[in-house]
């Protein structure tokens, strides 16, 4: 969802604020622009503001939370050392321990 999305600071950190108790752990999805079917320069989604390489993605998430581990659309882990190339799109995010 993250690429329907402005502003996504303010985005993550008003979900933060507004839900994040104890415990709780975010899921957030986004196309992967290391796919080969997505373009590199603009989105080919006219309703997605930006689409994310898999490494950005982690960085970005990585800003808000302590912990950020990234899955494959089936829910399958990624391994950290692929984090930067990995071609699987859509990629799930799961977060914890929000840094705010």
């Amino acid at each position: 969802i993250i690429e329907h999305i402005y502003d996504y600071k303010k985005f993550l950190y008003t979900i933060i604020k507004k839900f994040a108790k104890k415990g709780t752990e975010f899921f957030i999805s986004t196309p992967n622009r290391n796919h080969k079917s997505i373009k590199k320069d603009k989105p080919n989604n006219v309703y997605h503001v930006r689409e994310y390489t898999s490494g950005e993605y982690f960085d970005i998430l990585s800003e808000y939370f302590e912990k950020v581990e990234l899955l494959t659309a089936k829910g399958e882990p990624i391994p950290k050392d692929e984090y930067e190339t990995t071609t699987h799109t859509p990629l799930l995010a799961q977060c914890s321990l929000p840094k705010l």
